[in-house]
């Protein structure tokens, strides 16, 4: 009798131990994968997006040698973690470094490819005036200017971003003039990454009002893309109604009256410098 007893007790306990080990398993094992290398893992995905995410912000080289999700002897990650969400589709992708003996969480990169959206409800006039934004490396060789570039304005507005590269808004475009000399910058509002806090682990938001004469404009800096990189919205708030930009990578904004008709207009400006990309918006009456 007391071995029949024991027995169902043994087997309720084990019953008990695998269902815990199920409920561990899926509840924070189902977000990560094991160990694998990373040009394995490419072969095993069906999203496009995904792959050129990952091509986006590793090189060649880290691909073809990279092992991802390792776990060293203190069972601390290092190097690449990909984590995926529940239905097995890339989340995010972390990198994790180990300096001595101290472990800690070198970035995130939020994997979210938005695409750019834009939301008016206003009387505004939105023209594109020059676009190598999904172009990745495309012909306009920007070098590292994209970081470092200004606005002038003394009888036309220019963006001068090297010797060879000035563009000179004209109408509707942009057209290069060489060797320009900026004699009365214009000041602007900017936007990168917003940066990682180490001690949250969470990527820092940032926020920055000003006002100019079409309305109230501000800038969201909520994500990051890659390290140079992040995730800006704009809105711009008159008295016809809001007029929203998603979805935005770095930001540069300036305003002027640029084709002197008395009425300034805004000169938004997403660009990545890694990837030589840049869009240039023009807003106005």
């Amino acid at each position: 009798m007391n071995h029949g007893i024991m027995t169902l007790l043994s087997i309720r306990y084990l019953i008990i131990i695998v269902l815990l080990f199920i409920y561990i398993n899926i509840t924070f094992g189902k977000n990560e994968s094991k160990e694998i290398r990373l040009t394995e893992y490419i072969k095993l995905l069906n999203n496009q997006d995904d792959i050129k995410f990952i091509k986006e912000i590793l090189s060649s080289k880290d691909i073809d040698t990279t092992v991802i999700n390792r776990i060293n002897k203190k069972n601390k990650r290092i190097g690449i973690w990909l984590t995926n969400d529940e239905f097995g589709n890339l989340k995010y992708i972390e990198k994790y470094a180990e300096v001595t003996n101290e472990y800690s969480k070198a970035g995130q990169f939020l994997y979210k490819d938005e695409k750019i959206n834009i939301y008016n409800n206003t009387n505004l006039k939105i023209k594109i005036l020059f676009d190598q934004f999904y172009e990745k490396f495309g012909k306009v060789k920007f070098m590292e200017s994209l970081w470092f570039f200004k606005a002038c304005y003394d009888t036309n507005l220019v963006f001068c971003f090297h010797n060879e590269l000035n563009f000179k808004v004209r109408n509707d475009t942009v057209e290069n003039i060489i060797d320009y000399k900026c004699k009365n910058e214009l000041k602007g509002l900017k936007a990168t990454n917003p940066g990682f806090n180490p001690r949250t682990e969470r990527i820092i938001k940032k926020k920055q009002k000003i006002i100019t004469g079409l309305g109230k404009l501000s800038v969201i800096s909520y994500g990051s893309f890659c390290e140079d990189t992040g995730y800006n919205n704009v809105e711009l708030v008159t008295k016809d109604g809001n007029l929203t930009f998603s979805g935005m990578r770095n930001i540069s904004i300036f305003e002027t009256d640029s084709d002197k008709d008395g009425n300034n207009e805004l000169f938004i400006l997403t660009h990545q410098n890694c990837a030589q990309m840049l869009r240039i918006y023009r807003v106005s009456f």
